[in-house]
């Protein structure tokens, strides 16, 4: 073992010291005193409907209650660092959802637009009385607090600079550091031997330097802004990989559905060219009972999405997926106004309409019955590709919901292909 002088030892711990406090200090986490302010955190997406509704409506009013004693900083989860910062959030609090908005003051967790009005205003309450709380414990979070310019960062002690020198007058040298130092009385003035006199052109006023103005400087970190503060700005969004990588599992399940669907579809002329020249045309497919089951299960998907959009409300998501980020996104509605539940209600709805009428209706409305489940369907299958497309690639989030309404839309449509290409055979021989 090798034994070092004293001296040398000493030398090595403090540069140990050193070396520790460097490695920590970019981690540092912010103190737990909160002077008597509540300090929050809101995760939002801008394309949610609940999540605008909580920073628009719900809080403001808070805002302006308690004023300077409330801070709530939002984070924009399509960005990188705020989708980062969102699943750190969701992980140190056992979410697994993955829901927005979800707003953190403290060690309470509140998601929602139904929970946030009903718990926050006495979360805020409850902080305020036992002194306030700091910012959230969230892995990332002190880093994004300090990096963001709308925090007071310490202010530079301002150093004056020498006046500018006059033409013709003696330049005063600046006062020692030690000139604040009480000075000794001043000696008699001695006696000077008389000078000639002479005259000094008089300068030219000159306008203050910026320099020259002094601001105190202060040692302290001033006061964050109270209110609501953006942590990301304007941070890009992700891309189309990042929102992949969101949900691997979830997005991976409607890629694979996706291109089941349009191999669908493109295989589908060929089926109809074959079908065409066939002597024997049915109407009704092998598989008949399948028809009225599968719409059905489709109407209940349909008729939950449809309370889901309508009632602005969480949807039941299960361990894959994120059904309300899809449900709150802006493709929620068809042009902004009809929500895409209730256009699958419909759709499903006719379809049921339409077999009862090729069971049982009499001659050639049963033809055009089964000529319209194949064009309805053939839409419902081109409309659920262009959704599950917006999930992975542009939504970023995928709905197990809306991808089952998919699979039984285009399990309909190769079960009609057949009969309603029959049908149409048989309606233009008629």
């Amino acid at each position: 073992m090798i034994h070092f002088p004293v001296t040398i030892q000493k030398y090595l711990r403090i540069v140990v010291n050193t070396v520790i406090l460097l490695t920590l200090a970019p981690g540092q986490v912010h103190s737990t005193v909160a002077d008597g302010i509540v300090r929050a955190v809101l995760f939002a997406s801008p394309t949610c409907a609940h999540c605008t509704y909580v920073k628009e409506e719900v809080l403001p009013p808070l805002i302006a209650r308690y004023g300077s004693r409330l801070q709530i900083a939002t984070v924009n989860t399509t960005t990188r660092s705020g989708y980062e910062l969102f699943l750190s959030a969701c992980m140190k609090h056992g979410l697994m959802s993955l829901s927005v908005p979800l707003l953190i003051v403290g060690k309470s967790a509140v998601v929602g637009s139904d929970d946030i009005p009903q718990k926050f205003p006495g979360l805020i309450e409850k902080h305020i009385a036992a002194g306030g709380v700091d910012w959230p414990v969230i892995p990332g979070l002190s880093t994004m607090i300090d990096a963001n310019p709308a925090f007071a960062q310490k202010a530079e002690p301002a150093v004056q600079e020498p006046p500018a020198a006059i033409p013709g007058q003696p330049v005063e040298p600046s006062p020692p550091a030690s000139a604040s130092l009480p000075e000794p009385p001043p000696a008699a003035p001695a006696a000077q031997p008389a000078m000639a006199e002479t005259t000094v052109p008089e300068a030219p006023e000159l306008a203050p330097s910026r320099a020259e103005v002094i601001h105190p400087a202060s040692d302290t970190l001033q006061a964050a802004p109270s209110g609501m503060i953006d942590l990301t700005g304007d941070e890009p969004e992700l891309g189309i990989l990042d929102r992949i990588k969101r949900d691997l599992y979830g997005n991976g399940l409607a890629i694979v559905v996706l291109i089941a669907m349009v191999m669908t579809i493109l295989y589908s002329p060929a089926v109809l060219k074959k079908t065409m020249i066939q002597k024997h045309r049915a109407i009704r497919p092998h598989y008949d009972w399948l028809i009225p089951l599968l719409a059905l299960a489709g109407l209940g998907v349909a008729a939950y999405l449809s309370h889901v959009e309508v009632n602005q409300v969480e949807a039941v998501c299960g361990p894959v997926g994120d059904c309300n980020t899809v449900n709150q996104s802006e493709y929620a509605k068809l042009f902004g106004i009809l929500p895409v539940g209730v256009l699958g209600l419909a759709g499903f709805l006719a379809i049921i309409s339409a077999w009862a009428l090729r069971r049982w209706g009499p001659g050639k409305l049963a033809y055009r019955a089964a000529v319209g489940i194949l064009g309805m369907t053939a839409f419902g299958t081109l409309f659920s590709i262009y959704l599950t497309f917006l999930e992975p690639f542009v939504i970023g989030a995928t709905c197990l919901w809306c991808l089952s309404s998919a699979v039984i839309m285009t399990t309909l449509f190769i079960l009609a292909l057949k009969p309603g290409c029959h049908a149409w055979c048989e309606l233009k021989r008629l």
